[in-house]
């Protein structure tokens, strides 16, 4: 059976997931703003790749996405982990 986590502890996944989530569309919308970029600038939008250039750009999408990634195994899975919410004997597959 499903052992319940208390609140607190149930709420950290769903705060590492949101903050994954941030950083990856954040990830998402630079790497656009690169491709934007001659658009942008002609059209007087100041977007990361046309105050600072593309490659600053790509290095600050790159970041994120590291974030997120370290984001998404430590905020979301690790506190299910750390609280040893486990789902019994028949596993993860008999929640289907």
């Amino acid at each position: 059976a499903l052992h319940p986590a208390p609140a607190f502890v149930a709420a950290k996944p769903v705060m590492g997931i949101t903050m994954a989530l941030l950083f990856g569309i954040m990830h998402r919308e630079i790497l656009m703003d690169i491709t934007d970029e001659v658009a942008d600038r002609n059209s007087g939008v100041k977007t990361i790749p046309v105050r600072w250039g593309p490659m600053a750009a790509a290095k600050t999408a790159l970041a994120l996405v590291t974030v997120m990634s370290a984001v998404s195994v430590t905020g979301a899975v690790g506190p299910i982990l750390a609280a040893g919410w486990n789902f019994g004997e028949a596993g993860p597959r008999a929640l289907v």
